[in-house]
């Protein structure tokens, strides 16, 4: 074979390369996927556990010494099991565990809406379950952490009775955290 035409061969090929790859962006489409995940544990609050808010926030104003009542409804919305840690926190100027008489919480779980499963009540400062975290205190009950099965919803009625001498504005949140690994 000729030397010349070996290389203008070799040079063609190689422009034709060039120009092959040059059109692949042309040449196929291109597909994608937008995924937007959301959290799987939908929280509601409520005054008298039948009209609930999302997003939202509950007012009361009271005397020391008087109890409130508030309703808190985790729901699993995914198609799996979801493990997370509960966490309950009480925050205001100088709040401690001793604010409270009493914090008693009963749960209601249902799973697809059939067997109703009743815990507590649980008296949180009795059992010692309160605690200091910085400026703020921490209710815990129940397993930690807990895994709600699909579909999944508890209630918890929580009734907070202030000490006499308790005064301020407490703010209760409750919050559905990730596990962390440690």
């Amino acid at each position: 074979m000729n030397k010349k035409l070996m290389v203008f061969g070799v040079l063609g090929l190689f422009a034709m390369g060039l120009v092959v790859a040059a059109l692949v962006g042309y040449v196929s489409n291109s597909v994608e996927t937008e995924v937007v995940v959301s959290h799987p544990i939908k929280q509601e609050i409520s005054t008298d556990n039948s009209i609930w808010e999302v997003d939202d926030s509950i007012e009361f104003g009271i005397y020391g010494g008087e109890s409130i009542t508030f309703y808190v409804k985790d729901t699993n919305l995914a198609n799996v099991a979801t493990t997370a840690v509960p966490e309950n926190r009480v925050t205001n100027e100088g709040v401690t565990c001793a604010d409270f008489e009493s914090v008693l919480v009963t749960t209601t779980t249902k799973i697809e809406g059939e067997a109703d499963v009743i815990s507590g009540p649980w008296d949180l400062i009795a059992l010692s379950l309160c605690s200091k975290d910085g400026d703020d205190v921490v209710f815990s009950y129940g397993p930690n952490p807990l895994t709600w099965a699909t579909g999944q919803e508890d209630t918890s009625e929580i009734v907070a009775t202030f000490k006499t001498d308790a005064l301020g504005t407490y703010t209760f949140t409750s919050n559905i955290l990730p596990v962390t690994a440690e």
